[in-house]
């Protein structure tokens, strides 16, 4: 199953780096789930409108573009320190399974 965002990006860089085109890597453009069965594992893939990672969104998940230092931000390599993604599940009450604003 593929579960598609906005469709468009909405996570913002800086003014002077949206300027030059770049684009945040922490824009999720969709998210799939996948069960195999005869493993019994669940995947979940995430693709990105740019590279996912690249908060600055200049190409390179690994290090901070000029323009940004400029601006006195940090992209970190890959995802660390404070980078990531969280995806959290509500299976619902104990009774009916509806959700309950419980992330089980």
């Amino acid at each position: 199953r593929q579960v598609v965002d906005v469709g468009v990006p909405d996570v913002g860089v800086p003014d002077r780096l949206a300027a030059l085109g770049f684009r945040s890597g922490f824009d999720i453009e969709l998210t799939a789930f996948a069960y195999d069965a005869d493993n019994d594992a669940f995947h979940i893939g995430v693709q990105c409108f740019g590279i996912c990672g690249d908060a600055d969104g200049d190409g390179d998940p690994d290090g901070t573009s000029v323009a940004l230092a400029q601006l006195g931000g940090i992209d970190r390599a890959a995802f660390s320190h404070s980078e990531s993604y969280a995806i959290a599940f509500d299976f619902g009450g104990r009774f009916d399974g509806r959700p309950d604003g419980r992330l089980d």
